[in-house]
């Protein structure tokens, strides 16, 4: 009867606003697709792309936002998949309009008919992996960092003792020999070079060693301009103009003090360093969350020359130097080790003629299981 036909509709209606909700609010992102065509993307799934659904969105625009670097391989494994009719699997990023990026394992699975008829309906799902991606490379860091930290310490000792001997030596010898004498620049070149040594050995004992965090709870504005207060005179030399920009809601921050200020003191040298005279310096303090933690993000802008793509693809690899090389390469791997271990992220970007900005996202509070 048409009562009952009403009643039909109704009942497919809710059945259908029903499961939309429940696929719309799911915490993964799944989509449909037809051969390699999607169809449908529910909002998380939107969301991993970095990109914003609306009612008039292509879904099809979905491969757009899928890394370029990663694009045409993703796509042909998926043109491959269903032309075979088999399930797809695969691990690539999304790369958002920010230049954030997020790593995801993707499946489909084929809907067969009964008649095995082409072209398949693929029902599928994206799981964001970046977090568990991060704390795999920070595990395997810390491993490696532990069999190094063993190996550095047995090594810095026995070299520290020799050194001990050496500069200690010359040190007496140039209180003995008067001032005009012929070895007097050599023993002077023997007790700099020892110092320099004893430096590098200590830099590589701290870079290997686990990080044993303080914890307190302070300003971090109030730190980056005390730590910088440290650079003033280099800045005056250079007559560097230094910018602020505080967000009025910056959070104070759990984390080990000294340990966050050695990060910065690292970060504005390189900086200074990079800044021609009459130079510009933007400092950037906003507060900002990262995988649903709140937490405050740090950007470092100089107006330097900047860094060439082949090498800034390694400027975070200890012992890699670049420029005047003045020093041991382990500036910048200590730093990623003291931001990870306290749960933040360290990113670089630059552009040769426009500068270099370095990124620092820390959490709020220390997350207790990444801790190293």
């Amino acid at each position: 009867s048409e009562q009952e036909l009403r009643l039909l509709n109704a009942n497919l209606a809710a059945s259908e606003a029903k499961y939309r909700g429940i696929v719309d609010h799911a915490p993964i992102g799944i989509f449909t697709a037809v051969d390699s065509r999607i169809i449908f993307s529910n909002r998380e799934n939107w969301k991993l792309a970095g990109r914003e659904q609306e009612s008039d969105t292509d879904p099809e625009r979905m491969w757009e936002a899928v890394h370029p670097e990663d694009r045409d391989a993703t796509y042909h494994a998926f043109l491959s998949a269903a032309k075979q009719g088999v399930t797809f699997e695969r691990i690539f990023r999304f790369l958002h309009p920010d230049g954030t990026v997020r790593k995801v394992l993707s499946r489909a699975i084929p809907i067969h008919d009964d008649a095995h008829t082409l072209p398949l309906v693929y029902q599928g799902f994206n799981v964001d992996i970046t977090v568990l991606e991060q704390m795999r490379a920070q595990l395997s860091r810390a491993e490696r960092l532990t069999t190094l930290g063993q190996v550095a310490a047995g090594i810095a000792h026995e070299i520290r003792n020799p050194l001990v001997g050496i500069g200690s030596t010359a040190s007496l010898l140039l209180e003995e020999i008067p001032e005009e004498h012929e070895w007097r620049a050599d023993l002077l070149t023997i007790l700099r070079e020892t110092r320099r040594l004893d430096r590098i050995v200590n830099q590589v004992v701290d870079y290997a060693r686990p990080r044993e965090l303080a914890p307190t709870i302070f300003s971090l504005p109030d730190l980056l301009k005390e730590t910088l207060l440290l650079l003033n005179r280099s800045i005056r030399d250079k007559a560097i103009t230094v910018n602020w920009t505080i967000s009025d809601h910056v959070p104070d921050i759990e984390a080990d003090r000294d340990q966050i200020k050695q990060v910065m003191l690292n970060v504005f040298q390189n900086a200074i360093e990079a800044l021609p005279p009459k130079g510009r310096l933007d400092i950037r303090l906003i507060p900002q969350s990262s995988h649903q933690t709140n937490g405050v993000l740090i950007t470092v802008h100089d107006y330097g020359k900047g860094i060439e793509a082949a090498i800034l693809s390694r400027v975070f690899e200890p012992f890699f130097t670049f420029g005047k090389g003045h020093g041991t390469g382990l500036g910048l791997a200590i730093c990623r080790n003291i931001v990870e271990a306290h749960g933040g992220d360290i990113q670089l970007r630059s552009e040769v003629g426009k500068g270099t900005t370095v990124g620092i996202w820390l959490p709020e509070s220390i997350p207790i299981q990444v801790v190293l």
